[in-house]
């Protein structure tokens, strides 16, 4: 029998704090204490940078909650068709939706952003940073989440060039060992 892994998919979606039509919940409301390293108000401005699949998936599930989200794409034409068109959802039963997500390839024309999510090939880590810097604050939070090695390291360089000194740290996860005689599709993750 494979280990137990926590909350199923809806569950983890209540915990982040996925806003319900009734009320809008936040970290406090879930049960979360907040962070004493991440201080942030409760819709910051979030700037999603990598347009591809995860990026979209991602803009279109926070815009649809209710979030201040802007994709920035280094593409002005694929910015604008987003921007004047939306998203399209696609869901395994076959339902679809829509929703508008505004996008731009102008990073100077926005403010810095209380959250930045960087989605792109790890490979283009250290350009679309340089190309993004714009929107990268002082109070600004960088989460990574992305595939690949480096980009921890791509994101602690930009970001000590930037402000003169180094981020405050990081969080990893990792495939848990298995146990004896357990298969490779028993296999957990954290």
């Amino acid at each position: 029998m494979p280990p137990a892994r926590g909350p199923n998919v809806s569950e983890r979606a209540s915990i982040v704090g996925r806003p319900t039509k009734d009320a809008p919940r936040t970290a406090q409301t879930a049960g979360c204490k907040p962070s004493p390293y991440v201080k942030m108000n409760d819709n910051p401005s979030i700037i999603l940078l990598g347009p591809g699949a995860m990026g979209c998936l991602h803009a279109a599930l926070l815009a649809e909650a209710g979030r201040r989200v802007t994709l920035l794409d280094h593409r002005p034409e694929r910015a604008a068709q987003i921007a004047s068109a939306g998203l399209r959802l696609t869901f395994p039963d076959s339902k679809e939706r829509t929703v508008a997500v505004p996008s731009t390839a102008e990073p100077a024309s926005l403010p810095p952003a209380d959250l930045l999510l960087v989605f792109t090939k790890a490979y283009d880590t250290a350009a679309a940073l340089a190309w993004a810097g714009a929107v990268v604050g002082d109070e600004t939070t960088v989460l990574t989440l992305q595939n690949g090695l480096g980009n921890w390291e791509v994101i602690r360089k930009f970001l000590t060039e930037k402000a003169g000194k180094p981020p405050l740290g990081r969080a990893d996860a990792t495939t848990l060992p298995r146990a004896a005689g357990e298969s490779a599709e028993s296999e957990g993750r954290v």
